[in-house]
């Protein structure tokens, strides 16, 4: 699974924003992923696009670019999907960390969207290496990505402990933060306006599944220390926060023998281990987790028990515990996307 020639670090973008109204108040932005398809300026195809929500009101999806017309990320070229991204955000601005587009062809870029204005992703710069499926959290003018399945290669089988990071408002590379306690795969993450958590692994040939929660201090650099554990979550759920709680939404457990309902909550600014919130209300993996300074939304996913992708979203209340509430659905159904919103946690 090598880096197709086509994907390189350089890429156009269109120059005209999707027409429409501006996306205005508390929302939450999701970038690609693996999804159904879409009739997009006459094309029915599995195209890459972003899509919108107010997570203040309950209601359906929006779109908010049509990204179609870059080749490079045209999922009808290569087979599969733009999977395995990741991003985070300011109160202004969304990062994009790309993962692998169709089939496992690893890419290394980093876009961003700016929130107020529909428009297609532009270039903020490249990572070091080649990679996908990294966990992000961020506070407001700093976002970091850690772990991932990750190659300088460009092909799978190199999963990685390393923490970097980039300034959001400024477009360049990422910069070395410091280093996880282990080697990590589809990790989830969220945080304070002060502190990242991140958690759950995916890393069974050579670390072993892993429940452990760790943090970092989102404003120095350096290493991430030991929080607590999850209680049966293990990896590729959802996570998101207000300022003060984390809840990690759904997941694969650990021994790999089904997809969980259970969501668990960490007070961000103590340690220890995980209470539980409630349940989600279908058992999925790679869902999306959204949140403004009150609610937090879990959209998409795939359900492993009956082996289809996810169109539904849905919501809590971080300040309670109990069970989610239908939200609305997606566009098309939708899977290991790059979600963030103007309003989360961490600002």
């Amino acid at each position: 699974m090598q880096v197709s020639s086509a994907l390189t670090d350089s890429f156009t973008t269109p120059s005209a924003p999707i027409g429409g109204e501006n996306p205005t108040g508390s929302i939450a932005v999701m970038q690609g992923g693996t999804i159904g398809g879409l009739t997009l300026d006459g094309i029915s195809s599995n195209t890459v696009y972003s899509q919108f929500i107010n997570i203040a009101s309950a209601g359906n999806s929006s779109l908010f670019s049509d990204v179609s017309r870059r080749q490079a990320i045209q999922v009808g070229v290569y087979g599969g999907g733009n999977a395995g991204n990741t991003a985070l955000s300011s109160t202004t601005r969304m990062v994009i960390g790309q993962g692998e587009y169709g089939g496992g062809h690893l890419v290394r870029a980093i876009e961003y969207l700016e929130f107020a204005t529909k428009g297609t992703a532009q270039k903020f710069g490249v990572f070091i290496e080649y990679g996908g499926y990294r966990w992000t959290c961020s506070s407001s003018t700093r976002g970091i990505f850690g772990g991932g399945n990750l190659s300088t290669a460009g092909s799978f089988g190199g999963v990685k402990n390393t923490l970097t990071y980039v300034t959001i408002a400024t477009i360049g590379n990422q910069t070395s933060f410091g280093t996880m306690s282990a080697p990590s795969d589809q990790m989830d993450g969220c945080g304070s306006t002060t502190r990242g958590i991140f958690g759950g692994n995916d890393v069974a040939l050579v670390y072993g599944r892993s429940v452990d929660i760790e943090y970092i201090t989102i404003a120095t650099t350096g290493n991430a220390a030991n929080f607590g554990d999850l209680s049966t979550t293990g990896f590729r759920g959802g996570a998101a926060s207000s300022s003060t709680r984390a809840l990690f939404m759904g997941g694969r457990n650990v021994s790999l023998s089904a997809d969980t309902l259970v969501c668990e909550y960490f007070t961000i600014a103590s340690t220890g281990n995980s209470t539980n919130f409630g349940n989600i209300t279908v058992s999925r993996t790679y869902g999306n987790g959204l949140s403004n300074s009150t609610r937090a939304v879990h959209a998409g996913g795939y359900s492993n028990t009956t082996s289809t992708a996810q169109s539904t979203s849905e919501y809590f209340t971080l300040a309670t515990t109990g069970n989610a509430t239908s939200f609305g659905n997606l566009l098309s159904t939708m899977y290991s996307a790059g979600g963030a919103s103007n309003s989360h946690g961490g600002l």
